[in-house]
């Protein structure tokens, strides 16, 4: 059976997308004899030279994620009768994350339809869309017009392309007591360098973000001067070139300390990177909810306020601390010792001593009285905290080291 025969259309459509030129160097050209080249000089002989020529895009060429997909859409009128109540509509077409197809219109839902073309005229639209999914990417274009019998027409085209990666975002999460810090490490995967115009982390509602990027050299003694502007990277060079990493590093501090939530809190903000390729091509990406993973959750949180880093063997010595209750309920705290470390550091007084109570979302200050009975590196432990009301012991921790030094050795500069 014979295939039916195609449908002849008074209109073509073309489209191409619009895009920077690139910079191509062609095969040396010979000079003629007798040439003279800047600066006087004569060439005397056949010379070849290399010149560096704009070509323009042969094809859609490599798209990424993050650009600015641009297109010229044109339906041309090649018959010898006039078309009339033209419309050209362009769609691009992808699949989300859920393998579901998609459309967005990119042509102006609100363009009125052309009324006549001439033989031999044309109409035309330029339509963007900024690429936010990876993956095939169909660009379905659209042509609906009446001829001169008055019979509606309409065909469609179909343009195949694929949005790649250009950059893989690695990132390493830093738990310090009520700081948080990222480093996030930003590698050019594309074939050409980039210049990386911006990296910048937006926090979770929770945090503040501070940007740790700035390199500050010494002026002999006076004030620190930033040789580089906020949220630049490190170094004074921005350009990455293929394959090349970069490395940021940011700071996130709660906005409220005493926030219960922030103990179970995974969501730490979203990473924006904003680079320029080739002639200016702006390319901009944005990361999904960075996360952590939360540190064991206590019911009491120990701060060491001030502990010295020597002191004399038998000598006695102090450590300051601040215990922050996290739990939903008041407690009435007792200091305990479980064990000595090694008999090496121990409690100069008497366990079981009150501290004091302290009520939910509360702090409270402490002293440790210590005395050092053997020489060498320790770190202090066998501490505990009694709650008398609940009947619960908690351990006291971390707790710093200290060196415990012979009593007749000089004193540590």
């Amino acid at each position: 059976m014979a295939e039916p025969a195609k449908e002849t259309h008074l209109l073509t459509l073309k489209v191409m997308r619009l895009t920077k030129p690139t910079m191509v160097r062609e095969t040396p050209v010979a000079y003629e004899n007798g040439l003279t080249f800047p600066g006087g000089v004569d060439s005397g002989e056949p010379m070849v030279g290399v010149s560096d020529i704009v070509t323009l895009p042969q094809s859609f060429g490599s798209i990424f994620l993050g650009e600015t997909f641009t297109s010229y859409v044109i339906a041309h009128n090649e018959s010898k009768e006039k078309v009339t109540n033209i419309v050209v509509k362009a769609e691009l077409q992808m699949k989300s994350a859920d393998k579901a197809r998609t459309m967005v219109l990119l042509s102006s839902a609100d363009k009125p339809a052309t009324a006549e073309l001439a033989p031999g005229a044309s109409v035309d639209d330029i339509v963007s869309h900024e690429v936010k999914q990876l993956g095939v990417h169909i660009l379905v274009c659209s042509v609906w017009y009446n001829t001169t019998q008055d019979e509606r027409k309409f065909f469609r085209k179909f343009f195949r392309f694929e949005v790649e990666k250009p950059l893989d975002i690695k990132t390493k999460v830093y738990n310090d007591e009520n700081e948080i810090y990222l480093e996030a490490q930003v590698q050019n995967i594309m074939s050409t360098p980039m210049f990386l115009h911006r990296v910048q982390l937006q926090a979770a509602a929770a945090y503040i973000a501070t940007d740790l990027n700035e390199i500050n050299t010494g002026d002999g003694g006076g004030a620190a001067v930033a040789t580089t502007p906020p949220a630049a990277s490190l170094g004074e060079r921005q350009y990455l070139n293929s394959k090349d990493t970069r490395q940021y590093l940011f700071k996130l501090t709660p906005k409220d300390e005493n926030d219960p939530s922030l103990r179970t809190n995974t969501a730490l903000g979203k990473l924006d990177v904003m680079w320029r390729t080739n002639f200016g091509e702006q390319g901009r990406l944005q990361t999904s909810q960075l996360s952590r993973k939360t540190p064991p959750v206590r019911d009491i949180e120990v701060k060491v306020v001030e502990a010295p880093g020597e002191v004399r063997c038998g000598a006695g010595f102090t450590i300051k601390l601040t215990i922050k209750n996290w739990s939903a309920h008041q407690m009435k705290l007792s200091l305990k010792e479980e064990q000595a470390s090694v008999d090496a550091i121990l409690l100069d007084g008497q366990s079981g001593s009150a501290l004091g109570t302290v009520g939910p979302a509360g702090t409270l200050d402490i002293t440790l009285n210590l005395i050092a009975v053997s020489t060498g590196v320790y770190t202090v432990q066998g501490l505990s905290l009694y709650d008398s009301l609940t009947k619960t012991i908690h351990p006291l921790k971390p707790l710093p080291s200290v060196f415990v030094s012979h009593p007749d050795a000089a004193a540590t500069v």
